[in-house]
């Protein structure tokens, strides 16, 4: 009686055995394509003997095997002799993953105090915190409702900047330089709401750093906006 082991015809992954035919004109065992006579070798747990250069060999054998990767991406090994990753986690890395997210919306919210002290300090002598005084100020001069004392602020303000410019002209001036000023810092403070709720749904560093960098230049151009205002 003769043995005949069968084994897959792609992967050459040992299959099964069967008792040979023999065959009538010679009396020799037939042997199927994908098939052979030589015994294959024992093998352990997560091993599988395949048939390969005509002899077996042992392979390590995990597949179905699910994993998590860093970046919080999840993977499932599929073919015969493939190992995990050295940075594989057997469950989902939220930890790691939300460490990561903290420390992006950190660095998110760095880049938009730096832009808006940038921003601020564009505005020339004066503190933001002061130009809102000073548009109430330019308002009531365009509407002729300002007092003598602060249309003699502006005209001050006219003659030591020598540009041959009536109040109602600076305070004009003043007026759309504030407006350009805090529209910007509405963009900035909206753009990093929006990427600070984006950081939330995403699972993949990678991508989270992409949001760094996109909001980055973002706030680059606003800045440089900033920095050709002339008034």
């Amino acid at each position: 009686m003769t043995i005949v082991y069968s084994y897959h015809s792609k992967t050459g992954e040992y299959l099964t055995q069967v008792i040979a035919r023999s065959d009538p004109l010679e009396g020799k065992p037939l042997v199927a394509t994908y098939a052979t006579l030589e015994q294959p070798p024992m093998v352990k747990e997560n091993e599988v003997a395949v048939f390969k250069n005509n002899h077996w060999i042992v392979l390590p054998d995990y597949r179905g095997i699910e994993y998590w990767l860093p970046d919080g991406t999840k993977h499932q090994i599929k073919d015969i002799g493939v190992l995990e990753p050295t940075e594989a986690m057997q469950t989902p890395p939220q930890v790691a993953l939300k460490k990561i997210k903290q420390q992006i919306s950190k660095q998110l919210k760095s880049i938009s105090n730096v832009a808006r002290e940038k921003v601020s300090s564009y505005s020339g002598k004066y503190a933001l915190m002061g130009w809102n005084d000073k548009i109430q100020r330019g308002q009531r001069v365009l509407e002729d409702s300002a007092t003598d004392v602060e249309i003699a602020i502006l005209k001050m303000e006219c003659e030591a900047r020598g540009n041959n410019e009536t109040p109602k002209m600076l305070a004009s001036k003043h007026i759309e330089y504030y407006k350009t000023l805090a529209k910007n810092l509405a963009i900035i403070d909206g753009a990093e709401f929006k990427v600070l709720t984006e950081v939330k749904t995403k699972r993949s560093e990678k991508v989270l750093s992409n949001l760094v960098q996109v909001f980055q230049e973002k706030v680059n151009q606003i800045v440089e906006e900033c920095e050709r205002l002339v008034i």
